[in-house]
């Protein structure tokens, strides 16, 4: 398996920020049953967050501790840029769709 980079942490920060407003628009737009929405996120929080978090965030590493450690903060700083850039450009669409 490929190491993490700060640019798959970057994708994955955007896919999370994406995700994220696609369920909240649905759960807006749709208004399931409170079980069915609890179900729908943790699957999302899983699929959206959570995996992609580990897999290309921290990933897998046999170096030093603390080298691995400062890489996943750089990394994790990359996520939440891409999770910043998808809010800016989402959060208007969102609340676009959710006005109409």
């Amino acid at each position: 398996m490929k190491p993490a980079t700060p640019k798959t942490a970057a994708i994955a920060g955007l896919w999370a920020g994406f995700g994220g407003l696609i369920f909240k628009a649905w759960a807006d737009l749709s208004n399931p049953e409170p079980l069915i929405k609890q179900y729908v996120f943790v699957g999302g929080g899983l699929v959206f967050f959570m995996i992609p978090w580990f897999l290309f965030v921290v990933g897998f590493s046999e170096e030093n501790l603390f080298k691995h450690m400062w890489k996943v903060f750089v990394r994790n700083l990359c996520w939440f840029a891409g999770a910043c850039v998808a809010a800016i450009l989402g959060v208007p669409i969102a609340f676009w769709m959710r006005a109409s």
